[in-house]
């Protein structure tokens, strides 16, 4: 058992900050220190050292929620008022969390355009 030189407070074993104040009393030992290919932006350790480990990383349930939520976006742009793979590209200019979100709505939002202007050259102008 250690003890806070700061609040007074004895630490248990496990511990090496004290939770009333903050305090680091003992160092961690090097085989409790997290290993290099943590990410904290909430992917695991992911080390990619195949194809397997690459598809498994990108195609997760986030890849499928941005590419619905890009296909429906788009879609609509696309529909309403005619704007043609301009915000497809949007997505890769903003910093996401996980490696899977931008080319989720990558995806989502070019296949939703391009069913737009399918749906409007074959479905609406066959029915006119």
């Amino acid at each position: 058992m250690d003890f806070c030189p700061r609040c007074g407070r004895y630490l248990k074993d496990d511990e090496f900050q004290c939770p009333e104040c903050g305090n680091v009393v003992r160092q961690i030992p090097h085989d409790d220190v997290r290993p290099d290919g943590f990410q904290p932006n909430g992917n695991e350790n992911v080390t990619i050292t195949s194809g397997k480990d690459i598809v498994k990383a990108i195609f997760d349930r986030y890849f499928f929620i941005a590419m619905a939520i890009g296909f429906v976006a788009m879609f609509a742009v696309t529909y309403m008022w005619g704007f043609h793979f301009i915000l497809f590209c949007i997505p890769l200019f903003f910093p996401m969390g996980r490696m899977s979100i931008g080319p989720g709505l990558l995806a989502g939002m070019t296949v939703g355009s391009l069913t737009a202007i399918l749906w409007k050259m074959y479905i609406v102008s066959a029915t006119v």
